[in-house]
This record gives structure tokens, sequence and C-alpha cells, in this order.
């Protein structure tokens, strides 16, 4: 029997399979037309111990598409956060997508 197509893998074997490469978070959190949410993904985000990179504010009809680009948080801590932040009251949605940027 062949081996599985994806295996579950700890946090740190993603860097070291890439070596030189930085590890970041794409976090796209979905809301009604609610600026706060911004604010209080901000302060998720230090609370977790991670720093932000990058914002970015998607206007998509009645709603707002905030992309934020975070560091410094293993991929299980940016799992968490996103689902804290899907809990938060005007929340769509929220996702994380895990990358491998060159320094």
């Amino acid at each position: 029997m062949p081996p599985p197509a994806h295996e579950p893998f700890e946090d740190d074997e993603i860097e070291q399979a890439f070596p030189g490469r930085v590890l970041t978070h794409l976090l796209t959190v979905s809301s009604h037309d609610q600026l706060s949410i911004a604010i209080e993904a901000l302060q998720a985000i230090l609370d977790a111990g991670g720093g932000l990179e990058a914002l970015h504010l998607i206007r998509r009809g009645d709603r707002l598409d905030y992309q934020l680009r975070v560091v410094g948080l293993r991929p299980r801590q940016a799992r968490l956060l996103a689902d804290r932040l899907v809990a938060l009251q005007g929340v769509v949605s929220a996702r994380v997508e895990h990358q491998l940027l060159r320094p």
C-alpha cells in the first residue's frame, strides 16, 4: 500500500524542510462593514506574540476583507488565531495561509 499523499507534520518541520525561507501567515478575515474588526485582529496578533508585516483592506460590496501578513507565529498559533477571530461578532469568515518567503 502506498503512503498517504498528505501526512501530518510538526510545526518545526516546515522551516527545516525549507532552510533559508521565512515563515509568514496570510490571515484573511471577512466582516460586515466594521473597521473595528481590524483593530481587534491587530490586538489578537499582538496577544499571540506575533507581529504585523502588512495590512490590506479590500471592500467587497457590504463587506470588508482584511488581509494581514503575520510573522513570529508557529503554524498552530496562526490557526488558533484564525479560530479566535472567526468567533468575533460581525466576522463572516477567517482563514490562514502559511507561506514560506525568501528573506
